[in-house]
């Protein structure tokens, strides 16, 4: 007898308890969100190019099934999760492979624009409580937008809260029984370059499920991001009690920053030296560098005072035109957001928000909390 999943409703999303087995917490995850995850199915499916364009369905579909042959001897997990979904949401588990393995470059280009997101880390010395704070809104322009905030307990006693694009589940940001929290922003420029013959054996973007269900430190997470073939990249942070960085990460290179003064701040930008080349323009990208400058002058104001609420407020901040918010509400035609997190390593909890976070907010802990 599988258990049902405990469910509740939060703003444009849904929160969700599962636990057990991967399959039977996807069950679970498939019958408390169908509804959202089917909307998340179509979406990825409306990324695919379309035939005019040479696109060969029957060649992206064979590169997928490669692509999952990979994945069923690298981390078998997924694919067991996936099943669980498709029987719990009533759809055809090939439906959900385009959430979570295709590396078509199309695809992948496509995926990686829409990720426009702003983060902020503030580790213990730059904050009231001695806490450290990782957060991070998820905004985007196209693609699966309805969101999850999801608590996992599995079977050996450790959990996860987690936020997560209903259905995809590759791409989880949020915080382990570790203390090890993980975040993400997308990068994209015309410069990158998909090698489309690793796409066989390969992730499409860093996976980080297996990081946030095994990693028990910042280091050992790095390392295992590290050593993850990938075909494109992305920014990521990582953090646990005593320790955080900034990755920016591409297909083959990883580059590394400590906080400065307690702070870490990156939007959809490299700033690396090293990775310049691949890093947006300002005429490219005007919004990266507008959300950048304005989350680390609200950060380095507050800071050595700042507190979850200095965090809300900053991941609210609207901007007057032409500058693009932090907080976006889809005015500037180039996206919105959809859900924004705070998460603590300390304590394992996670704030979530759906919707704009100018509108509201919601925390999932340990168990039974």
């Amino acid at each position: 007898m599988l258990k049902s999943a405990s469910v509740s409703n939060l703003g444009t999303g849904r929160v969700v308890y599962v636990s057990g087995t991967p399959f039977e917490q996807g069950r679970q995850l498939g019958a408390a969100a169908a509804d959202l995850i089917v909307e998340n199915v179509c979406a990825a499916s409306a990324l695919l190019p379309n035939l005019d364009s040479g696109f060969d369905p029957d060649v992206y579909a064979a590169m997928t099934r490669r692509n999952e042959a990979w994945v069923a001897r690298v981390y078998p997990e997924l694919l067991e999760e996936l099943h669980g979904i498709a029987e719990g949401a009533g759809l055809q588990y090939e439906e959900l492979l385009h959430l979570n393995l295709n590396t078509d470059v199309a695809y992948a280009r496509a995926y990686s624009m829409v990720f426009d997101c702003t983060q902020v880390l503030v580790s213990s010395s730059a904050t009231a409580d001695g806490n450290t704070y990782l957060a991070k809104t998820r905004d985007l322009s196209r693609g699966p937008v309805r969101q999850l905030l999801v608590h996992r307990e599995f079977d050996d006693g450790s959990y996860r809260n987690e936020i997560q694009s209903a259905g995809q589940l590759t791409l989880p940001v949020g915080v382990n029984s570790h203390g090890v929290a993980v975040g993400t922003s997308g990068q994209w420029s015309k410069r990158v370059v998909v090698d489309l013959a690793r796409g066989d054996a390969a992730w499409h973007i860093p996976n980080l499920q297996p990081v946030l269900r095994h990693a028990r430190s910042a280091d050992e997470a790095l390392e295992m991001v590290r050593e993850q073939p990938r075909v494109a990249g992305m920014n990521m942070m990582l953090a646990d009690t005593h320790t955080a960085y900034a990755l920016e990460i591409t297909a083959d290179q990883m580059e590394v920053f400590e906080p400065e003064d307690g702070l870490l701040v990156r939007t959809n930008h490299y700033l690396s030296p090293a990775l310049s080349e691949l890093a947006p323009t300002r005429d490219e990208n005007p919004g990266t560098f507008d959300r950048y400058a304005r989350a680390r002058e609200m950060a380095v104001a507050r800071r050595r005072q700042i507190g979850v609420h200095d965090l809300v407020r900053l991941m609210s901040d609207h901007a007057k035109p032409p500058k693009q918010s932090i907080c976006r509400h889809g005015h500037d035609g180039a996206g919105r957001t959809y859900a924004a997190m705070v998460a603590c390593p300390q304590d394992r909890s996670l704030w979530a928000m759906f919707g704009n976070p100018c509108e509201g907010i919601q925390m999932v802990g340990q168990p039974g909390e």
